[in-house]
């Protein structure tokens, strides 16, 4: 007669449902982790865009404003306010072209011309120079 003793089964960890749910969540974390910084790799770094949210690169927008107060604000609404002053659509749209365009490398020669070309409205006294 041979008797059977009763061994205590370990069970293993794969088995164990909260091992598990833990496994999956630390997997999907990682590959999620994973696809964000390959993600924030393909992206363009610049000096501009080292900068903190909503900080002001200043001599950029000295620059822009520089360019800004040659012109005039062309909507036809504003009298004939300077573009670096004015605080319509139409002065905000012209200035955000300017800062583009000095953002792309543009020379602010080259960007005064493309302005003129485009608007128009440069100051008579700025023309006859």
């Amino acid at each position: 007669m041979s008797h059977k003793k009763n061994i205590p089964v370990k069970r293993s960890a794969s088995k164990n449902p909260l091992v598990v749910i833990v496994i999956i969540i630390l997997g999907a974390t990682s590959i999620f982790y994973a696809m964000y910084l390959y993600q924030q790799s393909l992206l363009p770094q610049t000096s501009e865009e080292s900068q903190a949210p909503g900080e002001i690169n200043l001599p950029l927008e000295s620059t822009v404003s520089s360019i800004a107060k040659q012109f005039i604000c062309t909507c036809g609404k504003c009298g004939e306010l300077s573009l670096d002053v004015c605080t319509c659509p139409e002065a905000a749209k012209e200035r955000e072209t300017i800062r583009r365009s000095l953002q792309a490398g543009q020379t602010p020669q080259q960007v005064i011309a493309f302005v003129n070309d485009t608007y128009g409205g440069m100051k008579p006294e700025i023309q006859n120079q």
